[in-house]
């Protein structure tokens, strides 16, 4: 659930992707692929993950 979320919100806020076209293409449906969104922004403010840094990503 964790890399999807993560996955989402990249998908949505750093590549500029819709929603729906994230929903579409991972087959959720869009109020999913929205929480997902909303998930995986928490995740990223938790624990400072960032695209850049790979390292961020081990814990």
């Amino acid at each position: 659930v964790q890399a999807r979320s993560l996955l989402c919100y990249w998908a949505v806020r750093e590549l500029g992707l819709s929603v729906t076209s994230v929903a579409t293409r991972l087959g959720l449906t869009q109020p999913a692929a929205s929480r997902a969104v909303q998930r995986g922004e928490r995740l990223v403010q938790k624990h400072n993950y960032s695209l850049d840094d790979r390292k961020s990503m081990k814990s």
